[in-house]
């Protein structure tokens, strides 16, 4: 083997534990957008566990003769928390994620000549399958579809309360009362 042969073998190897780089980062950024969701969702559902036995044990203060219910501010902090969530999901780590996939895809194009493979690269393939436009429109939705769900809490717990006969709680529907 040449001296030639063999910088070109050692050029081919960096090439490939720099494409090995680029994945790893790329896993990185999605792990990190997986986690922050997973994280947030626990808080928020500990905030909607906590909002549902205030609503159970009635718990209600004055803030400057307004009765407010705990439910319903629990719920409010667990709508801004969900939109922190989704800023840093999608407008940090998402476009971190974005930005390393298409550097990756870059790349994979220039080392798969150099590997000899006909195709683009794993990152291209994954690219084509899933569009960005499509990835977009699940990690919105899924903000969304979260945002519905504690907006309907939220909106129940606003709803007037009375005390029934037996000390419980009943809302009140347009003049009829459910227990």
């Amino acid at each position: 083997m040449s001296s030639e042969d063999k910088l070109d073998s050692e050029r081919l190897r960096g090439r490939v534990e720099y494409w090995k780089q680029i994945a790893g980062l790329q896993t990185h950024f999605n792990d990190m957008s997986i986690r922050t969701r997973w994280l947030g969702l626990t808080a928020i559902g500990t905030l909607l566990a906590a909002a549902a036995i205030a609503e159970k044990e009635n718990i209600r203060f004055d803030v400057g003769g307004y009765l407010v219910g705990l439910p319903s501010v629990l719920m409010v902090l667990s709508l801004m928390l969900l939109a922190g969530l989704w800023f840093l999901d999608v407008h940090y780590y998402y476009q971190m994620l974005l930005a390393s996939v298409e550097y990756g895809e870059k790349f994979e194009k220039l080392i798969m000549q150099d590997l000899n493979v006909t195709d683009h690269g794993v990152t291209s393939y994954i690219s084509s399958k899933i569009s960005r436009r499509k990835a977009w429109f699940v990690t919105h939705m899924f903000y969304l579809f979260a945002a519905g769900v504690i907006t309907i809490f939220l909106v129940s717990s606003l709803l007037p309360h009375r005390q029934g006969p037996a000390g419980d709680v009943q809302t009140q529907v347009s003049g009829s009362s459910k227990r």
